[in-house]
């Protein structure tokens, strides 16, 4: 994640943090520089179609397995547009492409030059047409090969997309474009999963399952989820004790002996990201993850 304030005015952010920045496709020349100018409670990232150069925010290594988040809050002057690349190696592959008309509110989201999903959101502009800050975030389950894309909290819709991820590359078009847009607290966050790279085969016998209840947890329900560390989880069967970890398993928060259908969840100081939640019922346990954003 990166919110630029703990730069100074005029930094170009491939020299300063190149451990997650590179500029493509020239990779000895810098591109966006970050400003105070536009900022967003502090310092943000200028992306002009005028620098030759695009700022490439990397995940590392290409993600195609779990779930995935990605968000940024976003200042659009006029248009604006962003891919996700499949490839580590910048400029091999595209998984998706998202295009911005702030003006007129509309974003699409394409993959291989065809249009996946449309739609329009509001909170671009203020009522004298003036552009405003909006967050952007997608999120991805490669369990189902489904995204979804939400703005300013409310959802664009959902797209099929089965690539890889592996960074975000962030390009002003030019003419007849002539983007320009403001980036602020980006974020990615991937929950892959455990994989075992010598797999062997595991047989489990069950002899007797007297006494074993199975609960769908369809029952159980969390909103809103994403969220902004307020939330309520509500199920069908009494709640006894609720806990809730970090992705690294430790324990973030813990309500004991509540006994009832309902409980309102306030966790507003933790950190943004995915936690998982544990919620211990009258008949069994029920895992969950909610986002913190």
């Amino acid at each position: 994640s990166q919110d630029f304030d703990g730069f100074a005015d005029g930094d170009l952010i491939s020299v300063v943090d190149s451990n997650w920045w590179t500029p493509w496709p020239a990779a000895t020349v810098t591109p966006a520089a970050v400003t105070s100018s536009e900022g967003n409670g502090g310092n943000s990232l200028k992306c002009d179609y005028s620098v030759v150069n695009d700022p490439v925010f990397e995940y590392g290594e290409a993600i195609s397995r779990g779930t995935v988040h990605f968000s940024v809050d976003m200042k659009i002057i006029n248009g604006a547009y962003f891919n996700m690349q499949e490839d580590v190696a910048i400029g091999t592959a595209w998984a998706f492409d998202v295009v911005f008309d702030n003006p007129n509110a509309t974003v699409d989201v394409s993959i291989n030059g065809a249009s996946v999903l449309s739609g329009t959101y509001s909170g671009g502009t203020d009522p004298m047409g003036a552009p405003k800050w909006i967050t952007v975030e997608l999120d991805g389950d490669y369990n189902t090969g489904l995204w979804e894309l939400t703005i300013n909290g409310s959802s664009i819709g959902s797209f099929a997309n089965s690539d890889p991820v592996a960074s975000a590359n962030f390009y002003p078009r030019g003419a007849p474009d002539n983007d320009l847009y403001y980036l602020d607290n980006i974020e990615f966050l991937a929950l892959k999963g455990c994989v075992s790279e010598n797999r062997t085969e595991a047989i489990v016998v069950v002899n007797n399952c007297t006494g074993i209840n199975e609960i769908a947890n369809s029952n159980l329900s969390i909103f809103p989820n994403p969220n902004k560390g307020e939330f309520t989880i509500s199920n069908s069967s009494e709640i006894i004790n609720v806990n809730i970890t970090d992705v690294q398993g430790k324990v973030v928060y813990t309500s004991n002996n509540v006994n009832l259908n309902k409980v309102d969840i306030n966790v507003s100081d933790l950190d943004k990201g995915m936690y998982m939640i544990f919620v211990e019922t009258v008949d069994a346990v029920i895992t969950e993850q909610v986002i913190i954003k």
